[in-house]
């Protein structure tokens, strides 16, 4: 992950898949079968019109932070203080929320298959993770 002063982490670069043309996540989305459980997409759409189920994802995505931030910063070698780690964690945060409410409001479409929607999304999140590798600029 790139940070802003334009200096490059490889270590951290390699948590986030950067260059890696395969992804990260490919594994996820190998299965032919529907992915289980209830329409997450349809949820996420409602967190539009609903503010106690935006803040309920809002929460989730809070709770996560510091996971990352503490992931990060052990394999890059970082005491847990440092602020890169935390900056990085937000920028990942963000930037797989993005993503997947990106694809959730795109795709609402009824019809759409589960192997496309399973591309769509996986195409979205490495486009969200590329983003963060290359950092602000």
């Amino acid at each position: 992950m790139a940070r802003a002063d334009g200096c490059h982490d490889p270590a951290v670069d390699q948590q986030v898949g950067a260059g890696d043309e395969g992804g990260a996540f490919d594994h996820l989305w190998a299965a032919d079968a529907a992915l289980p459980g209830p329409d997450v997409g349809a949820l996420l759409r409602l967190t539009r019109r609903e503010p106690g189920l935006r803040a309920v994802w809002l929460q989730t995505h809070n709770e996560a932070e510091p996971v990352f931030a503490s992931a990060l910063a052990e394999r890059a070698g970082l005491p847990d203080d440092d602020v890169r780690p935390a900056v990085w964690a937000a920028m990942l945060n963000a930037s797989l929320r993005a993503a997947v409410e990106h694809h959730a409001y795109r795709t609402a479409e009824p019809g759409i298959d589960a192997a496309t929607a399973r591309a769509e999304l996986a195409a979205t999140l490495r486009t969200a993770l590329a983003a963060v590798a290359a950092g602000l600029g």
